[in-house]
């Protein structure tokens, strides 16, 4: 039982990494005009905010653009493991994140192993099939996982996780946190790992709507159910309330984080009103496909739609929220992680879809992992050749965004 999933996670790790790292290798010597490492070409666009942070720590400006938007916990990290083995920043990022994906993906081996048996344990009893078929479907179960990892380390968007961002650490706190309450660890141990997660990205409140589900699922009936949230939601919070806190202390505003987003934003904001019917007609998403609007998608980088991330940002979106509203129908999620994917997905899209245009939005996308097990268990009753060629697929626009990454492209 753990030989295969550990012979699983460092497989496909080690195939992934290998194509990502190599593209990102081609785009460097191909696209960069001039002289450039190879870690520098992991660290384009948010890479050079966490660097800063990393070397020099924060900055607060109320009138621009400021560092405090990214959240603590990645750049200390990449902070301790460069003064800790001599290490210059970015390569010690780059460490830090293929160590955090090879340990998230070991970890999900393990998750979906025991899930998808799990399921499969149950659709057997309920359908009563004899031996064989039995087998069969359970065979099928395992392949699911398989592909599951494929496309969560070789996914289009899943060059996020090899370089100096944050999206191998996110990942790895949600499995662990997720993986925490089907175990049922200790309160304590799940609150402090999703509290890790809030200290790495602001969507990590995502974890709190399944944390709570669980706390309510676990206490005894009564007041006692409250007390267990009113105690344990605020632990869970520790890292959005320390950098909050250390916000307050350090610039006067415990709300910078949140107050610099507009100087990010690629159109104007809205009244709260008008807002909220533009995000409840989708008006962010299809805006992306009309020409002369902001944040249309062949303002963005190439004319072609396969070697275009933007173009990708909504449809990934869309994709990955119809997989997990196929996992919860079918019963192949259970409730936490239908929570957590909801909330990972919903939560971007209403605080800033509309002002950024859905610019990265695949990137949150790739942070619903659970949409991952979805899209194995549907692919892994085609044809092998049918889901080989769309695994392939998948891979094929990794390493194309790798390489446009690479060479400072927007992918974004």
């Amino acid at each position: 039982m753990t030989r295969g999933p550990l012979l699983q996670g460092c497989l496909v790790f080690a195939l992934a990494a290998t194509i990502v790292d190599g593209a990102i290798e081609m785009g460097r010597e191909r696209l960069c005009g001039e002289p450039t490492t190879w870690p520098e070409c992991c660290a384009r666009f948010d890479g050079t905010h966490y660097r800063e942070l990393a070397e020099r720590g924060y900055r607060y400006d109320p009138t621009d653009r400021s560092p405090v938007a990214f959240f603590p916990l990645y750049p200390l990290l990449v902070r301790e493991v460069a003064a800790w083995t001599g290490l210059a920043t970015l390569t010690a990022g780059v460490v830090v994140s293929h160590a955090l994906l090879l340990l998230a993906l070991l970890g999900l081996a393990f998750y979906w192993r025991v899930a998808v048996a799990e399921v499969a344990d149950d659709e057997v009893k309920q359908e009563q099939e004899a031996d064989p078929p039995s087998r069969r479907r359970r065979s099928e179960a395992r392949r699911a996982c398989w592909i599951a990892l494929f496309l969560i380390a070789l996914g289009p968007a899943s060059l996020f996780y090899y370089v100096v961002y944050t999206e191998a650490l996110f990942l790895f706190c949600a499995v662990a946190a997720l993986w925490g309450m089907r175990r049922q660890w200790p309160n304590l141990a799940i609150a402090l790992t999703i509290g890790a997660a809030t200290a790495t990205r602001s969507v990590g409140v995502a974890l709190l709507l399944p944390f709570a589900l669980y706390l309510l699922q676990q206490a005894p009936p009564g007041w006692r159910r409250w007390r267990a949230l009113a105690v344990w939601l605020p632990v869970a919070c520790w890292g959005l309330l320390g950098y909050m806190a250390f916000q307050s202390c350090e610039f006067g505003d415990p709300l910078a984080f949140a107050k610099t987003q507009q100087f990010w934003q690629v159109r104007p904001a809205l009244p709260p009103l008008q807002k909220g019917l533009a995000l409840l007609t989708l008006e962010p998403i299809w805006n992306v496909y009309r020409s002369a609007q902001p944040g249309n998608w062949q303002t963005l980088g190439s004319a072609y739609p396969w070697f275009n991330f933007q173009f990708w940002n909504p449809i990934l979106l869309l994709l990955t929220a119809g997989l997990v509203v196929c996992g919860a129908v079918k019963g192949w999620l259970n409730r936490f992680e239908v929570a957590y994917a909801a909330g990972v997905l919903l939560i971007p899209y209403l605080a800033k879809g509309y002002e950024n245009a859905m610019l990265s939005h695949a990137r949150f996308a790739l942070l619903a992992f659970p949409a991952a097990l979805v899209a194995g268990r549907l692919l892994a009753k085609l044809p092998w050749p049918v889901f080989t060629l769309i695994l392939l697929g998948a891979a094929a626009e990794a390493a194309i965004f790798s390489f446009l990454f690479a060479g400072g492209r927007p992918v974004f």
